[in-house]
């Protein structure tokens, strides 16, 4: 008899758990959903995929806020420009790891605050003689590697270099390794992430100091009622980067150690 009342007690508590967490859900999915851009290439460590899972300060950052304000977010991976594409013609909602850039403030809400800074550093051959301190002029007349549909500071400086353009920064550090090119610019984490599971982290060498430190953010289309939206996600931004989620997010993806 004992044995069927506590089974009972325990099926009913269970039955209610079950309950709650349908509840639960279904409040999720009633929340209001945010189709967010990201660009399909890894970037480690803002934002790469592991076990097949979208994972990085980047993606969580902008998952915690933007549920902090009452939405839920679908992360949607596409290439780059075809990312600009869709949020210049408010084909979505938000683009995210994206730079403050003049022109794209024509069709892009730029919050105040933004998510973490990129570093992009030089890579070279190993065996290559460059020797950089930060000093720009070093580097006129060079051909230099970079991402297809990204945008740089260094492009934009009055040097006399030319741009190659790679799919991604794998396919760009592989053809540096290789020596197809002497030179290239990226992610310093993600390019020696790369180099090392193409078997090639010894036949590169990576150039300090880095040659930009710029914020990444995640900002707002033009869609109707879009520059509130901005603005409450800036101000949420603000709050949980005062929490002790937000170096812990950073800590565990390998930035500020």
């Amino acid at each position: 008899m004992k044995f069927r009342f506590l089974a009972t007690i325990l099926a009913f508590v269970l039955a209610v758990s079950q309950v709650s967490s349908d509840v639960a859900a279904a409040d999720a999915d009633q929340r209001p959903l945010l189709t967010i851009l990201i660009d399909i290439s890894n970037l480690t460590p803002n934002y790469y995929r592991k076990n097949g899972k979208l994972v990085g300060p980047i993606p969580e950052i902008t998952e915690a806020v933007v549920s902090s304000m009452g939405y839920s977010v679908k992360f949607v991976e596409v290439p780059w420009a075809e990312a600009i594409g869709l949020v210049a013609r408010r084909e979505a909602d938000a683009i995210t790891g994206v730079f403050l850039r003049e022109e794209r403030t024509a069709f892009l809400h730029y919050p105040e605050h933004f998510l973490v800074e990129s570093r992009l550093s030089l890579v070279v051959p190993s065996d290559s003689e460059l020797v950089f301190d930060g000093d720009l002029s070093v580097l006129d007349g060079q051909d230099i590697g970079a991402v297809l549909g990204w945008t740089y500071e260094l492009f934009r400086k009055r040097l006399k270099i030319h741009r190659l353009d790679f799919r991604n920064e794998e396919v760009l550090v592989r053809n540096v390794a290789q020596g197809r090119i002497g030179l290239g610019i990226g992610d310093p984490l993600s390019l020696a992430a790369y180099a090392e599971e193409q078997g090639l982290g010894e036949r590169v060498r990576l150039l300090e100091p880095p040659v930009e430190i710029t914020p990444l953010y995640t900002a707002f289309s033009k869609k109707p009622g879009h520059d509130d939206l901005a603005r409450r996600f800036s101000e949420a931004l603000k709050a949980f980067k005062a929490t002790p989620r937000f170096p812990e997010i950073l800590h565990r993806h390998g930035i500020g150690r």
